[in-house]
């Protein structure tokens, strides 16, 4: 027979994360995921005994509901420097809480993977995020608080936090430079990149204790609705730039129009990899994707932020 199992003790329930300040609700689950690096002990006689840890960190993953608030914590890297520790001098803790008083503290996290932002009329703004939970300052792999610990019969906090009316799904208007595209609709809505390229920090004996902003890339793709041609297109793109040449660039502003609520801004944005079409299926519309891409500049010496996100300019 099997054992009897107590259903009461089988958890099933949704989660809340708390972070920096802010509350995340997801659409989906909430995954908690350990993530171990191993080396294999070995021996000639036997081959392989045994696998060990060398590295350790947990990834906390989530959907977003789509609320466009707390910008500054789910986008915290448009003005950090390349070389940076995003997980900074003092550890910052990240909290998942249930309703019936579960309360797991995560003592050393950064977000490591931002939300791609879904401008369109069909689907809420934000897609997946995780977060990294690292080793805690001054711990050892081996302390029982390490990385996290666990409390029950907790106060959950409730959902004060928790706004329909952020979130927000109407489709864009985009701008760039001057005529013909000063007032740009798209066929489905702006699809906005935010890419890191992180480098680990790793100590022998403790493994991975940060990580290292290496690159930040921000990008935006779109299909262009209105009556453009081939050439106004690859006169944006540089279609008949020389070979080597610096990009043209302008800033590219997404924006929900007549109203306030949504702005995010790409600083010199080149434009790329247009695509065009000719057929009459759906879809065959003579223009198909561009991509827009932030570039590097600089101002008194000091590089300027790849671009802005708010709800106004």
């Amino acid at each position: 027979m099997p054992p009897p199992v107590n259903r009461t003790n089988i958890v099933r329930e949704p989660g809340l994360i708390e972070f920096n300040g802010a509350y995340f609700y997801s659409k989906e689950a909430i995954t908690i995921t350990q993530k171990d690096e191993f080396f294999d002990v070995n021996a000639l006689n036997f081959g392989k005994l045994e696998d060990r840890a060398s590295d350790r960190s947990y990834e906390i993953a989530l959907k977003p509901v789509g609320a466009w608030e707390n910008l500054g914590v789910l986008f915290p890297y448009l003005s950090s420097l390349i070389g940076a520790d995003i997980f900074g001098s003092s550890d910052t803790p990240l909290t998942v809480w249930t309703q019936s008083g579960r309360k797991y503290v995560f003592v050393n996290t950064a977000l490591t993977t931002l939300p791609d932002t879904n401008v369109k009329v069909g689907d809420t703004l934000l897609a997946d995020m995780t977060f990294t939970a690292l080793l805690g300052k001054d711990k050892y792999p081996g302390d029982s608080d390490a990385y996290f610990t666990l409390t029950t019969g907790q106060t959950y906090p409730g959902d004060a936090a928790f706004s329909t009316s952020a979130i927000i799904t109407r489709f864009p208007l985009l701008s760039y430079g001057g005529a013909p595209f000063d007032s740009l609709a798209t066929v489905d809505g702006a699809m906005i990149k935010h890419t890191l390229s992180l480098t680990p920090k790793k100590v022998n004996g403790l493994g991975t204790i940060g990580m290292i902003l290496a690159d930040y890339q921000l990008t935006a793709q779109f299909q262009p609705a209105g009556n453009f041609e081939m050439s106004d297109i690859l006169g944006i793109t540089g279609g008949n730039l020389a070979l080597g040449s610096s990009p043209t660039v302008q800033d590219l502003v997404i924006q929900y129009p007549g109203a306030a609520g949504f702005y995010v801004q790409l600083y010199a944005a080149s434009m790329r990899q247009a695509s065009f079409k000719f057929g009459t299926s759906e879809g065959d519309n003579l223009i198909q994707g561009l991509e827009a891409r932030a570039t590097r500049t600089f101002s008194a010496g000091a590089p300027v932020p790849l671009g802005y996100v708010g709800t106004s300019d």
